[in-house]
């Protein structure tokens, strides 16, 4: 399953998709309110959020299952002198350490299972951002994953036991083509 996974990625990103470079909005907007240290960014793809936290001071490790995804940060790093700990994993099997991160962020990648491992991952007063897709009745979805991995609104909150929450937006307009969530998050 691993392998279909990895190789269903590698060729989406050989074609050319999920490679914009800029980051998300969700990280531009909150990255300064938290001081600078150790950051995972789990699914990083071609490591647009990677790159723009390196930048920033952060020290980086960034995890995809996709080869080719990690070739094309890799590059993108190397041009703009940035260090980021690349790694080919799939973070579902991926082992975290116990209080290590100051931030952890993931962007459009199903973590529901994964959310207590990741509260144990980041430091008392770290923080998770997250943006993924939501499943919302009578919403003609265009994109995104399917039903199962999508959150009900709402349900990202319920999940997160050990974290207090800071930012929390539903974008559900009709002018997107999938409705989606943001999250910002802190251990206390």
């Amino acid at each position: 399953m691993k392998r279909k996974k990895a190789r269903k990625w590698d060729k989406r990103y050989s074609k050319g998709d999920h490679t914009a470079e800029s980051p998300t909005n969700l990280l531009k907007k909150w990255h300064d309110k938290i001081k600078k240290g150790k950051a995972l960014d789990i699914a990083c793809g071609a490591g647009k959020n990677s790159l723009y936290l390196a930048k920033k001071g952060f020290d980086v490790d960034a995890t995809d299952i996709s080869k080719k995804a990690l070739e094309i940060a890799s590059k993108r790093s190397n041009k703009k002198d940035l260090d980021v700990n690349w790694i080919k994993d799939d973070f579902e099997k991926t082992k975290l350490p116990c209080r290590y991160y100051d931030l952890v962020i993931s962007t459009n990648f199903y973590l529901k299972r994964d959310i207590p491992r990741i509260e144990k991952a980041i430091k008392n007063k770290g923080w998770f951002f997250y943006k993924h897709h939501l499943d919302i009745e009578n919403f003609n979805i265009i994109k995104g994953p399917p039903k199962k991995y999508r959150f009900k609104p709402n349900e990202i909150k319920e999940d997160l036991k050990n974290m207090e929450i800071h930012y929390y937006q539903e974008i559900r307009s009709s002018g997107t083509s999938t409705p989606i969530f943001e999250l910002v998050a802190r251990k206390e």
